[in-house]
């Protein structure tokens, strides 16, 4: 599983804004606990001159098992785990999955 996204982050100087990506099988998946995933987490500093609309982007790789060829439901899940305003958001999201038989 291959994702990429944007996040737009509204910023202001003295509040740090961080937010993690991942994926997943569960699309209420929001915890920082599950050991059983990738993630990226990426954080604006809170020293960063405010930006009212400041483009990030990343990508994340996973290899999810399943047991067969068949119909399954993956995620891309974002997290906004501080800083978050009405100003945030995310764009430009995509995903591929790919079965490799074993």
């Amino acid at each position: 599983m291959t994702s990429t996204v944007h996040v737009w982050i509204e910023h202001t100087t003295g509040t740090a804004d961080t937010y993690s990506v991942h994926q997943t099988t569960d699309i209420t998946d929001c915890s920082d606990s599950s050991t059983n995933r990738i993630r990226y987490t990426f954080e604006v500093s809170n020293a960063a001159p405010t930006d009212g609309f400041m483009n990030l982007a990343g990508s994340v790789v996973t290899a999810i098992p399943v047991g067969s060829a068949g119909t399954y439901a993956f995620y891309l899940n974002i997290d906004m785990l501080s800083g978050q305003s009405g100003g945030d958001q995310v764009s430009e999201a995509e995903t591929v999955c790919v079965f490799y038989p074993a």
